[in-house]
């Protein structure tokens, strides 16, 4: 397991109390929640890199296995970050890599 239980089952929490999240071309569409990707620079500096999502807790290690084979030994780490509202979101770090 890449992430703790801990970590897995308050993600878990969060996607259960979350709103629905409309279609993509619904006028009310925002995200509820996607992985914030973060890499190391060259130069030693860390920063965000992209976004990734998953459809539902069944999806979130297979998700984390996919980034950590993309981005190798340059992840950082990757948080998961989760909105109630639109243009209101939290984040935690769910999986900090070691090389």
């Amino acid at each position: 397991m890449k992430i703790t239980k801990e970590n897995k089952e308050k993600v878990k929490s969060i996607l259960k109390s979350l709103p629905k999240e409309f279609n993509l071309d619904d006028d009310d569409y925002f995200c509820t929640y996607e992985l914030m990707v973060y890499i190391y620079h060259e130069d030693g500096t860390t920063d965000f890199s992209d976004f990734d999502h998953f459809k539902g807790i069944g999806q979130l290690n297979k998700a984390i296995d996919r980034i950590i084979a993309y981005y190798k030994d340059s992840l950082y780490c990757i948080d998961f970050k989760y909105s109630y509202e639109e243009g209101e979101f939290d984040q935690f770090t769910i999986y900090t890599h070691t090389k």
